[in-house]
């Protein structure tokens, strides 16, 4: 399935590269579409790395779940994925992560790509992939447990078609869900508990409760 994924991913992402190489597109693309997966790994690199930069943290919508009764409440952080689908923060770390490729950089010295020129390559493609791709990177930070920002705020979701309301207006909306988990909290819920708590918050057993998003997009 992940073939058929990136496969339909390259497809939206060559165009751009066609238009920007002219002929040199037949060596470098090729280079380009055999780093695709690799690419997606670094573009989750870059979330993490550049997160926090974008400023988003500041305009979390708070949400609360836990089972009626209990104790065992835990705390979670809620964003619109597309508030940091065009955040330069992250393409940015992107940009120079593939630049610090020695296979594709290779490929563009052969092909002799100008720097000027592939700057404007990179810029371009770092940022159709973010646009397309980041859902790809999240999900696989959610597997992974991979902490999204710093060292103790993971993702445990990405949660699509998800009520919330913003800026007053309610709607659908895909969210990317985090739980913070200091080292030093080691009572705490796991990163998977936490999960799986997450995943109840429809059960009528369980207390729910989610604020508003402010509306912010990183730019």
């Amino acid at each position: 399935m992940l073939g058929f994924v990136l496969w339909s991913l390259w497809g939206k992402l060559k165009g751009p590269l066609k238009s920007l190489l002219s002929e040199k597109f037949s060596i470098v693309g090729g280079q380009l579409k055999a780093l695709l997966a690799s690419t997606i790994d670094d573009l989750a690199g870059a979330v993490h790395q550049g997160f926090f930069a974008t400023d988003t943290w500041r305009h979390f919508a708070k949400a609360e779940v836990g089972k009626k009764g209990k104790q065992n409440v835990i705390e979670l952080d809620l964003f619109p994925l597309g508030s940091i689908t065009e955040a330069t923060k992250i393409k940015d770390v992107l940009v120079t992560r593939l630049k610090k490729n020695v296979r594709l950089d290779a490929v563009r010295t052969e092909a002799g790509v100008a720097d000027a020129d592939w700057q404007k390559v990179l810029e371009t493609y770092a940022a159709d992939v973010q646009r397309l791709a980041l859902p790809l990177a999240i999900k696989k930070m959610v597997r992974n447990e991979m902490p999204f920002y710093l060292e103790d705020n993971y993702v445990i979701d990405l949660a699509e078609l998800e009520p919330i309301r913003i800026k007053g207006n309610a709607g659908h909306h895909t969210l990317v869900v985090l739980y913070s988990r200091p080292s030093y909290r080691g009572d705490a819920p796991s990163v998977a508990k936490a999960g799986k708590i997450w995943r109840h918050r429809t059960n009528d057993a369980y207390y729910y409760k989610l604020g508003e998003y402010d509306g912010f997009k990183a730019a």
